[in-house]
């Protein structure tokens, strides 16, 4: 019952993961759920991927160091973690004036 109304109201979420998940194919978990040539067609994306990324850091390296050579006192971006706030206790409002303050109106004339 459960299986159909998902199919019902999601009838493409079933191959949408399947799809979604094929780039952990090879994962020992998950290869017994997909085929020789799904984990082949991934591993061909994957090394085009790495070969594409090969590529744009040795062209991205090049002009790095031409961008350090022209401004060397530019500051590089860090990473911070921000810092805790600080909590701070109020004492509870009251209506009234504390005691202390009270006296000492009396007092001055």
């Amino acid at each position: 019952m459960f299986a159909d109304y998902f199919t019902r109201c999601f009838p493409n979420l079933l191959m949408h993961t399947y799809e979604a998940m094929e780039c952990w194919s090879d994962d020992p978990e998950l290869s017994p759920y997909y085929s020789d040539e799904v984990r082949a067609r991934v591993k061909a994306i994957r090394e085009q991927m790495e070969n594409e990324e090969k590529e744009n850091n040795s062209t991205s390296k090049d002009s790095t160091c031409a961008q350090d050579a022209t401004a060397p006192n530019q500051a590089k971006p860090t990473l911070t973690t921000p810092k805790k706030k600080q909590e701070v206790k109020m004492p509870p409002a009251s209506s009234s004036k504390p005691k202390n303050q009270k006296k000492q109106s009396q007092t001055k004339p």
